[in-house]
């Protein structure tokens, strides 16, 4: 399957930038944008990786950029949105209330209508695969896609997310086997998940492609290398005003690993450079982060491998009934839960 660039009413949303007061902070700018049409048979009215142009704060100027997902808190809200200025090489996140969508009626736009990414909880030790697997289901779950409905109980309250957490690495880590978690749990919630093909390169790209067309999650394990990469982009957090960490984590090229990680793949995407990119989102870091596809001609010095991930039955209506927690004031769920400290 290629993976053109999207094309779907690339100048449809436009953003205008207003000044509330002269004296007013430059975080009190307002990016008011306006989705000129919304494609019905589309899930979302904006997806990850779709071109829109935009006037960010503090800029006399139009520019093309890539959305890249409403970005989804624990709790369920948006904390804000992320877009990707491929000329620039700037991702940019912009916190909830510096932010609006309008649609054709001038009415706002729900966040359900905009594709989520769900923002990264911080990883304990050396426990990537238990967080990756955390991340995709909680990302299943952001886009609706409830499985058998069981999802439904374990992200509602911080103590059943902890709970499933502790689930996912006793699953992975109990028996030091570390074979079998992400089926286990997948299954587990009535989701269906099958191994990525990596009998060479080229299959392995197409399938991460395809799944990404479909907005199926992919879990991704690999070797890093003995030095973390850097991004040839930069990350900037408006909600801080911070620079983020530029240090990656890739697949090792064959000068030698430093061990495995594990991270999660969502979409990719074609910029209006021309480069093709894979949206991920690594728990050492909040915000997403984006491969070039090349990194996968690494996938044999890296070892790379995958699951996707996806609903394949309807979800039971009603759901069925909360799991039984006979423990609730005794059980120890260890620290809670908690989101990386560089965005």
């Amino acid at each position: 399957m290629n993976c053109p660039l999207k094309s779907r009413f690339l100048i449809a949303l436009i953003f205008g930038c207003f000044q509330l007061a002269a004296d007013y902070s430059w975080a009190s700018q307002i990016c008011t944008g306006m989705l000129a049409t919304i494609v019905p048979e589309n899930p979302y009215a904006l997806e990850i990786g779709d071109v829109f142009e935009v006037q960010f704060p503090g800029s006399k100027d139009t520019r093309q950029v890539h959305f890249l997902g409403a970005s989804r808190l624990l709790d369920g809200t948006v904390g804000g949105y992320i877009f990707f200025d491929p000329r620039k090489r700037e991702i940019h996140h912009y916190p909830l209330r510096q932010m609006e969508f309008l649609g054709p009626d001038s009415k706002p736009i729900a966040d359900d209508d905009l594709e989520s990414i769900v923002r990264s909880i911080d990883q304990e030790g050396g426990t990537c695969a238990a967080y990756a697997i955390f991340n995709c289901m909680h990302q299943l779950y952001v886009s609706s896609q409830l499985g058998n409905g069981t999802i439904v109980h374990h992200m509602s309250n911080e103590a059943n997310r902890q709970r499933f957490y502790v689930r996912i690495h006793t699953e992975y880590y109990g028996d030091d086997t570390h074979i079998g978690a992400e089926d286990e749990i997948a299954k587990g919630l009535g989701y269906a998940i099958v191994s990525l093909d990596s009998s060479n390169i080229s299959k392995f790209t197409e399938a991460v492609r395809h799944s990404s067309s479909l907005g199926w999650p992919m879990i991704i394990s690999f070797e890093v290398g003995r030095r973390m990469s850097e991004t040839p982009y930069k990350i900037l957090d408006h909600q801080t005003g911070q620079t983020a960490d530029r240090r990656l984590w890739v697949p090792q090229d064959g000068s030698g690993s430093s061990g495995g990680h594990q991270i999660l793949f969502l979409r990719t995407f074609k910029d209006l450079t021309g480069n093709e990119w894979i949206v991920v989102v690594d728990s050492n870091w909040q915000g997403p982060r984006l491969w070039s596809i090349k990194e996968l001609n690494h996938m044999h010095t890296g070892n790379v491998q995958g699951w996707t991930v996806w609903q394949d039955k309807p979800t039971p209506n009603p759901l069925p009934p909360a799991p039984i927690t006979p423990f609730d004031n005794n059980e120890d769920l260890g620290p809670p839960l908690r989101y990386p400290s560089e965005f």
